[in-house]
């Protein structure tokens, strides 16, 4: 804990910011007062764990090396346990990486780090140093080790113990001494030395130690535990050395050669383009959807194959798709359930009227955050798993998308990965710990790997502009690319003669509004085209717009202003035809003020279902309510408009529905990019408990967990907390001065 305390006050400023951002549980709050505060949530058990997650094999490969040789081992004597030189650039670069997190650090030539015991008790399979196990015998029996081993036993234990140690860290020194052991005792060196370093003694009796392993002991190849009933163990350096002169410690540096294809960068930005469209587009369509008819969960929970259907058949798209939009669209807060089912929230209704730059900005950060993994089915399922459920792998899933990322952000430029396995094999390079924990790794990945297509990160196999700016998690650039990707939306409409409306590109709120008030939406994506129908302007006149209005509206909106003929023609028809017959309840009696019209009425085979009978010469009656009268009037071809007992025109607006958002989600709709980690803190310590043996002993995860909402962690900035933590470092040097 010194060494690190040291560590962190010698570091600049800059240094010690950036390491706070890449270790962010050290500005949750209480904030850390001191420097030695801030080094105790470092050491912290759960949390190194934490960091050790976001490591590649090459840093995990050094940090279990160093957690086998022990703290303050040389880095001459890392370096020859790896096989390279001292200066080797890869070495470099991963006691660099190392350093960011507060993992290992340089202690002049040697290399200290924090508490590595509980993530590997057996480093390698080896045991502890010499220097550890030496210290913890009684001085007569290391005094009797040297005499055997001809090694100078001076007359205080530090002394013999220090002469050992050195003696046996030499490997010619062991092997030469093993050598000379019983055959039995050589095949119990052999085992130990590769299969793991403790022993139990089930012929140790009543103080005599017999077999195999008494001569190992008695040479100090094997050493007796400090306290009684424990196992034996045989130290590192001893395991080392009868591994054979040439074994080296594991040390990948490069990541694998994954197969890739060349690809044209033009065409990779054009399809991301594209692609985010069609994201906001679809997301759109559905939350349409869901507030026309709420989506029916199942009983058991989740949503159902048959209601994913039947969405993808109003929206366009593959059930596979629609499971994507309602995670994204849970995550962010645009959808909630309710007692009748799935509908938007009111943040949708504030979400619609922003650009469509910072749409995707939101349901990027849903995407990174969510604990779900939408397109992943798992292996022998049977049948198709609803939508919406998460899976005891959840809490990776926001570790899992950042390592898809960088692994594809890591791709030479104009390569494209040949298919989603070379994907996995590189994302078992770059996150190892974390994959080897999944259940489903390659089926998680491939799932991820088809996510990102669809939200326009990666296009063609190769990551785009958009997903080289999440991988960084540099929210400013992801708005330059997005601001690239999706221009602002169209304020106006191309309105032609053939009563169809054009927009080219995403159309704004108000825009929509208007036209899907007016016609009938035929088409969406890169270019969306209405209709004009008499029963779509008969749809916004019942809707309480007049024709004076329509136009207006329709003629602000319209490119160069012009309304075409034919358009102004259907609307003035249609107006002047509105209302023309008024039905008001009486369970329900047909009023006009043309009688020939309702003689017409009267005598139309189409509407004999409605038992019609003429009461007066302006008045007929209706035995249908007066809702199914309006309807077969108009399916009919007729304009009659409702009219309230006391003759007032009822007016007919459709209706919205909205959810009542979940608790913070809407914090999640324009905030910035999260920052890839953990993301519930219970989950993630059931996922520690895995991974670390005595994970148990350790403080809870969510005691230090970042939370699970996007903003400010605490009132200071890393590099603020930085510089009041060096402050106080130095004033207390000069205090003790």
């Amino acid at each position: 804990m010194r060494s690190l305390i040291t560590h962190l006050a010698a570091l600049t400023p800059e240094q010690l910011s950036e390491l706070i951002a890449a270790r962010p549980e050290a500005l949750l709050p209480p904030e850390p007062a001191t420097m030695t505060e801030l080094a105790e949530r470092l050491s912290a058990a759960p949390l190194i764990g934490v960091a050790l997650l976001g490591l590649s094999r090459r840093e995990l490969q050094i940090a279990e090396a160093l957690a086998a040789l022990g703290d303050g081992c040389d880095r001459a004597v890392l370096a020859a346990a790896l096989g390279v030189a001292s200066d080797d650039a890869d070495l470099d670069a991963a006691l660099v990486r190392l350093g960011e997190v507060a993992v290992a650090w340089p202690d002049g030539d040697r290399l200290r780090t924090v508490p590595l015991g509980h993530v590997w008790p057996c480093p390698l399979g080896l045991g502890a140093p010499l220097s550890a196990l030496l210290t913890e015998q009684r001085a007569d029996d290391l005094r009797r080790i040297a005499r055997r081993l001809g090694v100078p036993a001076g007359t205080q234990k530090a002394v013999t113990v220090r002469n050992l140690s050195a003696w046996l860290a030499d490997g010619a020194n062991v092997r030469k001494v093993s050598a000379t052991a019983p055959a039995d005792t050589q095949e119990l060196l052999h085992q130990l030395a590769w299969q793991g370093p403790y022993l139990d003694e089930p012929t140790y009796r009543y103080g005599r130690r017999t077999g195999p392993t008494q001569w190992a002991v008695e040479h100090g190849l094997i050493h007796v535990a400090a306290h009684w009933g424990a196992p034996l163990q045989m130290p590192c350096e001893v395991a080392l050395a009868l591994r054979g002169p040439d074994y080296r410690l594991p040390f990948d540096p490069a990541p694998p050669s994954a197969p890739t294809r060349p690809v044209d960068g033009e065409s990779v930005e054009r399809e991301s383009a594209s692609t985010a469209a069609t994201a906001l587009a679809r997301m759109v369509n559905l939350l349409e959807e869901c507030g026309r008819t709420p989506v029916a969960p199942l009983k058991t929970g989740g949503v159902g194959v048959r209601e994913l259907r039947r969405l993808a058949k109003a929206i366009g798209g593959s059930a596979d798709h629609i499971r994507l939009w309602l995670e994204l669209a849970m995550a962010t807060g645009l959808l909630a359930p309710t007692e009748t089912g799935l509908l938007p929230t009111e943040e949708y209704d504030t979400w619609c009227d922003q650009q469509p730059a910072e749409q995707l900005t939101g349901l990027l950060a849903g995407w990174l955050s969510s604990e779900g993994a939408p397109l992943h089915q798992p292996a022998g399922a049977g049948q198709p798993v609803p939508a919406l459920v998460h899976t005891e792998d959840g809490a990776a899933m926001p570790l899992l998308r950042a390592a898809v990322l960088r692994v594809t952000a890591g791709l030479p430029p104009g390569a494209a990965a040949a298919d989603a396995q070379a994907v996995i094999s590189l994302a078992r390079w770059r996150n190892p710990m974390l994959l080897d924990h999944l259940d489903d790794a390659t089926g998680l990945v491939d799932g991820v790997w088809r996510e990102a297509q669809l939200l326009g990160a990666v296009a063609h196999g190769a990551v785009t502009d958009l997903g080289r700016a999440l991988a960084a998690d540099q929210p400013e650039q992801l708005a330059t690319v997005l601001d690239r990707l999706l221009p602002p939306a169209e304020e106006t409409v191309l309105l032609q003669a053939d009563l169809t409306a054009v927009v080219v590109g995403t159309p704004s709120r108000t825009l929509t509004v208007v036209l899907d008030a007016a016609a009938d939406r035929e088409t969406r994506g890169g270019a969306s085209t209405w209709r004009f129908t008499p029963s779509s302007i008969r749809r916004a006149l019942d809707a309480g717009s007049s024709e004076t209005e329509l136009l207006t509206a329709l003629r602000d909106r319209a490119a160069g202003a012009r309304l075409p003929q034919p358009l102004a023609y259907l609307i003035s028809d249609t107006a002047r035809r509105h209302g023309a017959i008024r039905v008001r309840p009486v369970a329900c009696c047909l009023r006009s003020d043309d009688p020939v019209l309702l003689k017409e009425i009267l005598h139309a085979r189409s509407l004999s279902t409605l038992g019609l009978t003429l009461l007066a010469p302006t008045v007929v009656a209706s035995t249908a309510p007066i809702a199914e009268t309006l309807t077969a009037l108009r399916n009919a071809g007729y304009a009659p408009v409702g009219e309230h007992p006391d003759g007032t025109v009822a007016v007919e607006r459709p209706s919205r529905q909205r959810a009542v958002p979940l608790p913070g989600a809407s914090d999640v709709v324009t905030a910035p990019l999260p920052p890839p980690g953990p993301h519930d803190p219970g989950a993630l310590d059931e996922l520690l408990a895995e991974l670390f043996e005595d994970a148990d002993e350790c403080h809870p995860l969510s005691s230090y967990l970042i939370p699970t909402q996007p903003g400010p962690l605490s009132t200071s900035e890393p590099a603020d907390l930085a510089r009041r933590l060096l402050r106080d470092a130095a004033a207390r040097r000069t205090s003790r001065r």
